[in-house]
Parts: C-alpha cells; structure tokens; sequence
C-alpha cells in the first residue's frame, strides 16, 4: 500500500524541516482542518525517523505513517469498548464494537488520517459528560476539536445534555466545567481565516441530505435498520438508551444545519460519528433480556470480524505512491518526457514522490494541451476525474490523441496514462539494442 494525496498532502505540510509553529501557521492558512493531527504526525514520524522526510518517500516512511492511523482506528475501537462496557455492559460493548467493525470505511482506516482519532475523542467525551465527569468531558472535547472540527459537532449535544443536568443539580457553577474550551480561543483566528478563504469548499459540496444517505450506506440494511427501530423503542422505554440515542441523533441534525453555512458534507465524515452512532444502535437491546443480548452482540460481531479480515488488503483509493512509482520508470527511460496532469493540488504530491524529475511534472493548461495533441515526443498524463470534461485539459489530450493512448494505473480518483509516439525509439533504447 502507498500513500494517497492526503497523506501525502500531511507529508508536505510537516516533515520538509517545519518546527511545530510552521506546522500551526501552515495548516491554518493552508488547510480546512485543526492543526491536532499533523503535530501528532510529526512526533510520531519522528520517532521512526522520518522527520524531516529525506528526498522521496522511503518505504519505511509509508508503512510507519499509515500504522500511525491505524493505531487511530485501535484507539477508536478502544474507546467505543470502553463507552460500551460503561454505558451498555459486555455484550452493548461486543455489539458496538461488531457495528463499528461493520462500518463500510472501516477497511481504509490507515488512510483515513484524523478521523479515527476525532472519532475516539468524540466518543470518549461523550462517555464523560453521560457518567457527570463534566471537566473531563470538556477536555477531551477541546482535543477533538483541535483534530476535527467536527468532533465539536459530535459532542455539542452530549456537552448540552450535561449541563442542563448539571444546572438543574448544581447550579450555575457547574459552567465551570466547560472552561477548557477556552482553549480553542488561540485557533479561532485561523478557523475565521479559513472559512474566509475559502477552505470550506461549498462550491463541492452535495445536497446536505446527503450526510443521511451517507450514514444509511455504511451499514449493511439488515444491520441498520432492525437495531435503529430497536433503539428508538428502547429509547422511548429507557432513560439510559434515551440518554445516548437521541444526543447522537441531534449530533448528525446539527450536523446538516451547520453544512447549510459552511463545511464540507463528504463521505468519509461520516467515520468521525461511526463510534458514536454504533453505540447508539446498540444501546436498543438494553430492550431485550440477557440471552437476547448475547445472541444479537454475537449474530454482529462475528460476520463484522470476518469481513473486517477479509478486506484488510483493499488497495488506497488514490495511490499516488504506485503512479509516481510507474511514472519514474518512464521517464528514466523516455529521455525528455514529462507528466502533465490536471489539478494544480496534485503537483506538490507527485514531485514527493519523484525525487530528481520534479520539474518534469507540469500542471497542464488549455494552450499545453493544444501544443500536446501535436506532439512527436512521448509523455504521461494523469486525469484528475473529480474535473468535468470540459474541464479537464488533459481528458482534451486524451481525446484528439484517440486510442493511441495507453492506460497505465486507474484509480477513481485519478488515472495514469502513458503516450508514445508510433516508431518512436528514446536514445538510451537506441544505444541498448546497438550494444546488443
């Protein structure tokens, strides 16, 4: 496995040299997301000695950043166990942990950067502000939001629920509890600078609707559906299932309010609510007696531990790794030939990841696409396929050139392709077949 942009992009951002306040102000006027993750990165990297990352991406590099997320993903499962067993007993913990197992995205946890982390955090608030632990609730909910500024989201109404509680117990002062949010106040400049800027990115998101869909396809539907009806009926019966049902609930609608202003709704957000959401499917069989309980936590979580082996080797969904792989290759061989690719955010990656061709990779634009139809040289193209044909220059490349155009490494992100001219014969070839 190799790295797709976004670990990629977190390489650029923290291991060319960047001390901690470079990494603070890069992430902030350079990025849509809390600075938390990327100094956790940088530690972690540098304990395997890989900061600052030398020429290239070493092998070593990859394999030692992607543990770094699945040890997110082993904090996640962990805290999702610990909720459990407080909140739901040992089988409400078993049943939990087989639906987040479940959970579709599960498998790409080592690519899933600052997600699980958020995800564990989010959940481990949660469990403090539902067991009346309000100060540690708040201060895991400040560390969420420095790694995601949806784990605010995801906490906000198990923040709400506690203090309403606690008012009605202690009084005003149990505000006190909720200070160490004050700790966000130094990042807020730079959360106002990226909204302002741009780096909510509006202009692709969905429907809002969409987050529901979202969370409805992560699960299997003879999963989802049995135990969401089995929650609400729980929920209506029992005040602990009510207690963690329907804050979640109110968590994925303030969810959908917010994306109306700002934010992104994409898929992969879902997996910062998937610890929460799975343990408030399985709070519905504090309904059932204990041999119900066993045999539903049972009927979950074998089939999700099976599946979650069984995927445990799906490819990257983009490996820019693998294609800057292929592309070295090429362009050893074909003497001048550069890679022309779509998407200006791309560039950076891939001269990572080709250590001495960096200023052979060239963002394509409308007049170098005109001049490549043309061309007599051989050259690479990467297709960017989140742009629309028109407006892709390189899918115009792709279609004055026909099918003489090979393709090398697909990806649904993006695909390599590579271009030859017909009887072309680099020098090096050349020179090879007359030493012959």
């Amino acid at each position: 496995m190799g790295w797709d942009f976004d670990n990629t992009f977190t390489a650029l951002k923290t291991l060319r040299g960047q001390g901690v306040a470079e990494v603070w102000e890069g992430i902030g006027k350079g990025d849509a997301h809390p600075p938390g993750y990327y100094l956790l990165y940088k530690a972690w990297m540098a304990l395997g000695g890989y900061d600052p990352l030398p020429p290239g991406v070493p092998e070593g590099a990859i394999r030692w950043g992607l543990t770094f997320n699945l040890l997110g993903f082993a904090l996640m499962a962990g805290a999702v166990a610990l909720a459990g067993a407080y909140l739901l007993g040992l089988w409400g913990s078993l049943l939990a942990l087989g639906l987040l197992f479940l959970f579709a995205d599960a498998p790409y946890a080592s690519l899933l950067r600052m997600y699980p982390f958020a995800g564990a955090l989010a959940v481990l608030s949660a469990l403090a502000y539902l067991t009346r632990r309000l100060l540690l609730g708040s201060l895991l909910g400040v560390l969420g939001l420095y790694t995601h500024y949806l784990a605010g989201v995801a906490v906000a109404p198990f923040a709400l629920l506690a203090l309403w509680e606690g008012w009605r117990e202690r009084g005003p002062r149990v505000a006190l509890a909720f200070l160490p949010y004050l700790l966000f106040l130094p990042w807020v400049p730079m959360l106002a600078y990226q909204v302002s800027h741009g780096y909510n990115f509006p202009h692709i998101r969905p429907v809002p609707e969409s987050l529901f869909l979202y969370v409805r396809d992560k699960w299997p539907e003879g999963v989802l559906y049995p135990l969401l009806l089995l929650g609400l009926l729980a929920a209506w019966r029992i005040p602990k299932t009510r207690r963690i049902l329907l804050p979640t609930l109110a968590s994925l609608y303030l969810w959908f309010y917010l994306s109306l202003l700002v934010n992104v709704v994409l898929s992969r957000y879902v997996f910062l609510f998937a610890g929460l959401i799975s343990l408030a499917l399985a709070s519905g069989v504090s309904l059932l007696p204990p041999w119900g309980r066993r045999v539903v936590a049972l009927v979950v979580l074998v089939p999700a531990l099976l599946t979650l082996h069984s995927q445990r080797a799906l490819l990257p969904w983009e490996d820019i790794t693998a294609q800057a792989r292929i592309t070295r290759g090429f362009l050893v061989a074909l003497e001048g030939a550069r890679l022309y690719l779509d998407g200006r955010g791309r560039a950076d990656p891939f001269r990572l990841h080709l250590p001495g061709f960096e200023g052979r990779v060239v963002v394509l634009n409308w007049l170098g696409a005109t001049e490549l139809c043309g061309a007599g040289k051989p050259f690479l193209l990467w297709r960017y396929h989140n742009y629309r044909p028109e407006e892709s220059p390189v899918q115009r490349v792709l279609e004055c050139l026909g099918g003489r155009v090979r393709v090398l490494h697909p990806t649904p992100v993006g695909t390599l392709y590579l271009y030859v001219p017909e009887g072309y014969q680099s020098t090096s070839v050349a020179t090879r077949n007359r030493q012959r």
